[in-house]
C-alpha cells in the first residue's frame, strides 16, 4: 500500500470518478515501492501532525527512490506490518 496527499483532478469518464494530478501519480508510484506487508508513506504525509501522532507507535524506516515521472529521489517512510506492531484506525 502507498499513501500520499495533495490536490488532484477529478472527473466523470464512462460514469465513473478517475482521478489525475502528480499527487495521484506519486501515490500510485510509492505503491510500487511496497515489498507486500508493508505500508509506504510520503514523508509530506507523514509531517502532517495528525498522521505524526499515529506513527508514534510504528517502527519506521527511511527509504528513497528514483519514481518516475519525478526529477530527483523522492523520500518516503516504510512502516513494516510483519513487525506485529497494529496499523491504529485512530485514537
Amino acid at each position: 500500500m502507498g499513501t500520499h496527499e495533495g490536490p488532484c483532478i477529478e472527473v466523470n469518464l464512462n460514469d465513473r470518478l478517475d482521478y489525475f494530478g502528480t499527487a495521484v501519480n506519486l501515490t500510485a508510484r510509492l505503491e510500487g515501492q511496497s515489498r507486500g506487508g508493508d505500508i509506504v508513506i510520503s514523508k509530506s504525509l507523514a509531517a502532517d501532525p495528525g498522521v505524526a501522532a499515529l506513527l508514534e507507535c510504528h517502527a519506521l524506516s527511511e527509504r528513497s527512490a528514483e519514481l518516475r515521472g519525478f526529477g530527483a529521489a523522492v523520500p518516503f517512510l516504510r512502516i513494516d506490518r510483519s513487525a506485529g506492531v497494529p496499523v491504529v484506525a485512530g485514537r
